[in-house]
């Protein structure tokens, strides 16, 4: 059986004690017998070999002792700078064998641990980053600990400021505190929650960015929306009423004519209100359907272009086309021509220029892009991004006067998406409007998605 550590010990004193007894007493031996100079010698030179052979045989011994306390040591460090796969391979019976295998163990479950640790932390980051809210965590000095990207997508120095501001008096209340706060452009909503003390990091907060921007648009929409369908409802009716107030007084020939051309006016804007109204919110809910069928886009521009002249030419404009040969498409007609020939309308009523050109292109991607262009008075950058809004009039004076209600480039954008298209709006205010309406080839089919039968 090998020996334990401290029977090490005690046999390298031995090493080193016996021969230097030995040598001790060889010397007083000599000096009883001898009392010459030489005797002096012998005892200087006894000496001397005894002190070599203990050095020279503790040397081995040491080495050999240190040796396993050495790699113990470095396997430590290793340890401490993160490797914990380290291991010790020391195969013995005593002290030192036994902290080795001690030393193995405490590695494995360190290593464990720490696989456990980072797995539920990769667990944690990719929950915190597949959520639509910002989360923000701050300790008790509202120092921020962790942060996912949409929070950083949210936060600005002026945001991080007011939440570090937050986070400080949810501590002081000890409760959760809710509030809407304005970022640029964004609306935010934030909670922020009182984290429960912890050993390391003492108590904290926990807040929750939840961007409600869209929310708050659509709010605003709604109530835009709401306040002009009123109005819109509100003028025919307030004329119907007047009339039939009219008619109650006076029972002329004269006064009854002009009073049934009015209510007969105003019941039809009525009827066009309601029938755009009931067909924006049934292409809203994708419940309106197609009839799509291979088309000749070119072949259909061409008849409502002609159709378009005569009114274009009461007010002096005259309507250019350059198109392709043919460009077949899938698509509804109906629909299609609806939204031309409001477009085409549009530009004719308001546009207050001479000409309106019609171009057609074949992109590098094998969409059919349409362009209608106008030279009259633009539109502002103001009012270009709300020109699709239900309900939404450049000029309401004269779209009154003229009848129109807000609600035709509402619903062309419906119409184009529903077919896989896309339709885009740039203007010059006094140069000029140019529609760029972007439908997808005979080949590609939109309406896959939809479920329509195409004919």
């Amino acid at each position: 059986m090998k020996l334990k550590v401290f029977q090490k010990i005690i046999l390298l004193n031995l090493c080193l004690l016996i021969p230097t007894v030995l040598c001790i007493t060889f010397v007083f031996i000599q000096l009883s017998n001898h009392t010459s100079f030489g005797s002096k010698a012998v005892f200087a030179f006894s000496l001397a070999i005894g002190l070599l052979f203990n050095l020279l045989a503790s040397i081995p011994l040491s080495i050999n002792f240190s040796k396993p306390i050495l790699h113990l040591q470095r396997s430590v460090k290793k340890i401490a700078h993160g490797e914990y796969n380290t291991r010790i391979n020391i195969r013995s019976n005593d002290e030192i064998g036994k902290l080795a295998s001690d030393f193995n163990t405490m590695s494995r479950e360190i290593e464990k641990r720490i696989n456990i640790i980072d797995f539920e932390r990769h667990k944690l980051n990719t929950v915190l980053e597949s959520m639509g809210e910002g989360v923000v965590a701050l300790n008790s000095r509202s120092k921020i600990i962790a942060v996912n990207s949409r929070a950083l997508s949210l936060m600005d120095k002026k945001m991080t400021v007011e939440l570090k501001a937050l986070a400080e008096k949810v501590l002081k209340k000890g409760s959760r505190i809710t509030r809407e706060l304005k970022n640029n452009n964004h609306h935010l909503m934030v909670c922020a929650t009182p984290l429960d003390s912890v050993k390391s990091i003492g108590m904290g907060v926990v807040i929750i960015l939840n961007d409600i921007t869209e929310l708050r648009v659509l709010e605003e929409k709604q109530k835009i929306f709401m306040s002009n369908v009123s109005h819109e409802l509100k003028t025919p009716l307030t004329t119907i009423q007047g009339y039939v107030e009219l008619l109650k007084k006076n029972t002329s020939d004269e006064i009854f004519d002009m009073s049934v051309n009015y209510l007969e006016s105003a019941s039809e804007r009525l009827t066009r209100l309601v029938n755009d109204l009931v067909e924006l919110s049934t292409m809203k809910q994708l419940e309106f359907s197609l009839k799509p069928k291979k088309t000749d886009l070119a072949g259909l521009i061409r008849d409502i272009a002609g159709q378009m002249s005569l009114k274009a030419q009461k007010f002096g404009i005259s309507i250019k086309c350059s198109l392709m040969d043919t460009a077949v498409i899938i698509a509804d007609p109906v629909r299609i021509k609806q939204v031309l020939v409001n477009i085409i309308d549009n530009a004719i009523k308001y546009s207050q220029g001479d000409r309106i050109y019609i171009n057609m292109r074949d992109t590098r991607h094998g969409k059919i892009e349409l362009a209608i262009t106008d030279n009259g008075v633009g539109i502002s950058a103001d009012n270009l991004k709300m020109v699709f809004e239900p309900f939404y009039r450049i000029d309401k004076a004269r779209a009154r006067n003229i009848g129109g209600n807000g609600l035709g480039l509402a619903i062309s954008k419906e119409i184009v998406e529903k077919h896989g298209g896309k339709i885009e709006i740039a203007s010059v205010e006094g140069k000029g409007t140019k529609f760029i309406i972007t439908l997808p080839p005979w080949d590609k089919n939109p309406f896959e998605f939809y479920g329509e039968e195409i004919t």
